[in-house]
């Protein structure tokens, strides 16, 4: 067994091994079934595990991550027939160009429910480049008031955070929703209770997934401004009360987006 990459890179590193570069394009990280070495002997004997990777990879013609140098040195496991016994083959692999990078920063102070557009324009990057990276930074601030008033001299609960949401949504990891917040006890008929809470919340970093960068080269190669959009709503529940009203709900964000490309 070996990798898809394997198959299709290997006879065109060997075509350009001689001069130590090839044209070559990038692809994004993604899930992958890899044969590993399990016990060393003679012969060896090896296993397969799924492992994430990604990288460039030679190519004919022109690719879209420029040009690349060789790493001959480079080996990989192949099984003997059906396994498990395998054996160490040369397997040159393709080294990206440094990468660039471009970061632009968006931010909002809102009430929630908002949305916010975050891009880099597409003029920000050169041309025929292969986005390899996209890094989210999010620093989000919470700051409400609850009001209720009693119903029937009923023990209360009260509990709020705000839901966030990037689209597309498979573009990045799940934003987590703000550390929920919560206030409970006894209130008289008619009583009125006032819970407020403001929270600095500890900067939360996401990486783009395959369908991120995937959907982020789509724009680039359409000559379109990279977008994602953030979006937070309201929830929160309560108990005990006659009336209630979440308001005011402040949600601030200062969102700094990074692409890096080759």
């Amino acid at each position: 067994m070996k990798s898809t990459l394997f198959v299709v890179s290997l006879a065109l590193v060997a075509a350009f091994a001689a001069a130590q570069t090839c044209p070559c394009s990038f692809a994004p990280n993604a899930a992958s079934p890899v044969v590993v070495l399990d016990t060393p002997g003679t012969p060896d004997t090896c296993r397969v595990e799924t492992r994430i990777s990604g990288g460039c990879f030679c190519v004919s013609g022109t690719g879209d991550a420029g040009v690349c140098n060789i790493d001959s040195s480079a080996v990989v496991y192949q099984f003997i027939g059906s396994g498990p016994q395998c054996q160490a083959v040369a397997n040159p692999v393709a080294i990206c160009p440094p990468a660039s990078s471009v970061t632009r920063t968006c931010s909002i102070d809102a009430n929630v429910a908002w949305q916010l557009n975050c891009l880099i324009e597409r003029s920000a990057f050169p041309d025929g480049v292969a986005i390899s990276g996209i890094r989210m930074a999010i620093k989000q601030t919470d700051n409400f008031t609850f009001t209720g008033t009693g119903n029937s001299g009923n023990a209360y609960t009260i509990e709020y955070r705000t839901e966030n949401t990037i689209l597309p949504a498979t573009a990045f990891p799940t934003w987590p929703s703000t550390p929920l917040k919560s206030d409970s006890g006894s209130i008289p008929a008619g009583g009125t209770v006032v819970f407020t809470d403001a929270s600095d919340i500890p900067v939360v970093t996401l990486d783009a997934q395959a369908a991120g960068l995937s959907y982020a080269q789509a724009l680039y190669d359409a000559n379109d401004d990279v977008v994602f959009q953030l979006r937070t709503a309201i929830d929160g529940a309560s108990s005990g009360f006659l009336t209630t009203e979440f308001f005011p709900v402040f949600s601030s964000a200062v969102v700094t987006l990074t692409a890096t490309y080759a």
